[in-house]
């Protein structure tokens, strides 16, 4: 099982998205041979071959069955390291662990928020504001510090 660990909060970006593309393709021989047919990137979405532990799995089921998925596994999430169970921790899974620059994190974070209370027909959040806001870590992820 191969767990990437991303700090990326927000609409999804250039580095978190291919290194999506990229693990599932290099875990997959078939994937890499001259046959464009066998490519899984032609016919998925990254955020399909390496979904979101909270978002996709366990948001509906807390006990999800995750036989149908061919070994190794893949998933992705945003929950800390400290925060992730022992089980796996203690195990022999690979976790790949992405951090982005503050400043990246921080605009695409201003920009996912906007973009949900805007559609609420909601203001949009100031930017000072929220700027504000991120500094003194009043904020859903927690001091941005804590997870590097």
């Amino acid at each position: 099982m191969v767990l990437l660990r991303s700090l990326q909060m927000g609409r999804l970006l250039t580095g978190t998205t291919w290194l999506k593309a990229i693990i599932p393709t290099i875990m997959n021989p078939m994937g890499r041979m001259n046959d464009d047919n066998n490519d899984p990137l032609l016919k998925r979405h990254p955020n399909e071959l390496m979904p979101s532990l909270e978002v996709q799995l366990f948001k509906e089921n807390p006990n999800p069955d995750l036989s149908y998925m061919p070994s190794p596994r893949i998933f992705r999430t945003h929950v800390p390291y400290p925060m992730l169970p022992e089980s796996v921790k203690n195990s022999a899974c690979k976790i790949v662990y992405i951090t982005r620059d503050p400043k990246d994190m921080f605009v695409s974070l201003w920009h996912c928020l906007n973009s949900l209370v805007t559609t609420q027909g909601n203001d949009p959040w100031p930017m000072d504001e929220a700027f504000d806001s991120f500094c003194r870590v009043v904020h859903v992820f927690g001091p941005f510090h804590d997870h590097v």
